[in-house]
This record gives C-alpha cells, sequence and structure tokens, in this order.
C-alpha cells in the first residue's frame, strides 16, 4: 500500500488538534468547572498522546542507523532538537526519559537521581492542565522543592505542550516543503512504515532471536488463525460492518 504523504500527514495534523489540542483544553476546562479533583483525569495522558506523535513523526523523519537499538528514542529525541521550539533541547533527553518512557511504561513520569560528589540531586515532575497564560509559562521550567536544596521538579503544562507539538509539526512540514530530498525521504520511511508486516520476521544477520521471541511470534500467529476461524460477518466496500448477530456469542 503506497500513501500520499502531503494527503496522509494532513491527517496527523488535524489529529493533533482534535485528539490532543482539542482535548486538553477539555480537560482543563472540567478542571475549572470542578468536575474532578487534582488527584485525577489530565496528568498523563495528553503527555502521553504528545510523545506518541513525536515517536510516529521521528520514523518519518530520520533513518535508523545499521542494527540499531532504541531508535526510536533516539530520533524522537532528534524531533524535539530539530523542530520544536528551542527552550526544549536542553532537557530533551530528560523530557523523553520522564514523561515519555514513563507514561507509557509505569503510567506515571520516571522520576531520577543523580549523585554529585555526596549529594544526591533528585528531579521530580510536575504537570499542571490549566490554559491561563500564567500557568502555561511554566512549561519546561525547573522549579525547587521548598525546603529541599537538592530535589527539582521539570514542569509541565499540558496545553503548552499540546500546541507545541502542534508547532513542532508545522516546521517539520514546512521543511519537508522547501527540502525535496528530505520530503522524498520522508516518503519512503513512511511508506515503509505502514507496509504490512509478516507476523514472523526473518532473522537479521549476524543476530539470532531469542526463544522469547520465537515463542511470541508463535503465539501471534496462532491468535491469528484463531481470529480467522472466529469472524462473525463481514466489512463491505463502503468500510462498514454488516454483523451476522446468530454468531454472537
Amino acid at each position: 500500500m503506497f500513501v500520499g504523504l502531503t494527503s496522509y500527514l494532513i491527517k496527523v495534523r488535524d489529529s493533533i488538534k482534535i485528539d490532543v489540542i482539542e482535548i486538553a483544553k477539555y480537560e482543563s476546562n472540567l478542571s475549572q468547572q470542578g468536575e474532578y479533583d487534582d488527584t485525577n483525569a489530565g496528568w498523563f495522558s495528553i503527555p502521553r498522546q504528545v510523545f506518541c506523535f513525536i515517536d510516529f513523526l521521528g520514523s518519518i523523519a530520520y533513518n535508523n542507523y545499521p542494527n540499531e537499538d532504541g531508535a526510536s528514542t533516539r530520533k524522537a529525541m532528534r524531533f524535539i532538537q530539530d523542530f520544536f521550539p528551542k527552550h526544549y533541547r536542553p532537557y530533551k533527553n530528560l523530557l523523553i526519559a520522564m514523561w515519555r518512557h514513563g507514561t507509557v511504561h509505569q503510567f506515571v513520569p520516571y522520576r531520577y537521581y543523580v549523585m554529585k560528589g555526596n549529594r544526591k540531586i533528585v528531579v521530580e515532575w510536575s504537570s499542571n492542565r490549566s490554559d491561563e497564560d500564567h500557568n502555561r509559562l511554566v512549561n519546561m521550567k525547573t522549579f525547587d522543592k521548598k525546603g529541599h536544596k537538592d530535589v527539582i521538579y521539570l514542569a509541565i503544562n499540558i496545553n503548552q505542550l499540546a500546541d507545541d507539538l502542534l508547532i513542532a509539526f508545522d516546521n517539520f512540514f514546512m521543511k519537508m516543503a522547501k527540502k525535496k530530498s528530505f520530503k522524498n525521504g520522508c516518503y519512503r520511511r513512511l511508506n515503509r512504515t505502514l507496509e504490512m508486516k509478516n507476523c514472523i520476521t526473518p532473522e537479521k544477520v549476524g543476530r539470532k532471536k531469542s526463544p522469547k521471541k520465537i515463542e511470541a511470534e508463535k503465539e501471534i500467529r496462532k491468535q491469528i488463525i484463531l481470529a480467522k476461524d472466529s469472524t462473525k460477518g463481514e466489512m463491505d466496500e463502503n468500510n462498514k460492518l454488516r454483523v451476522e448477530w446468530y454468531r454472537l456469542d
């Protein structure tokens, strides 16, 4: 399947506006109306979405290195470096480590510490969902913890983060418009990303698959065949489900 680069990325831009920016504003409005307290909703879902977009856009913007592990992280950090507002650059690695990896793998951002001589410097996360200008200004700033000289917070404002993702997307899109070789590379990488995958991946030269990887792929294969043998209707030519209700359990 080959897709048009521009038309596909326009859909991605629309999704950033509708699924990220508008939802961030919705969460902010609910908070102001007192619909839920400060312990619930909105803190992590928007950043988690933002970093999924960054992962995807990084995969389109840049090539992998040969036999590279952790390519998506490297490309995400480079996307921030190249296309986000410049004040993100000093903390791009920390931002990915805390907010991308943390919210995906443990629901909340990771916290870190580093030893500096005998001192233990701790960095924690802070998030606010206010759409007020003065609260947007704290985005990507660091703050000391009162009474703890070696504990700091890296602050995120979800509305500003969402808006900055759109700015980064537009910068990325503008580079494609100006540089034909970059656009051509993005086109190749997009279609390579979207191509149908064999669930049993071939072994790479000099890199054998682990037994766990082999077993996982066998399970996926088995479940695909199970799904084929358990259909409950069909998808018609207009992409509408036609359910055979009598076949439902």
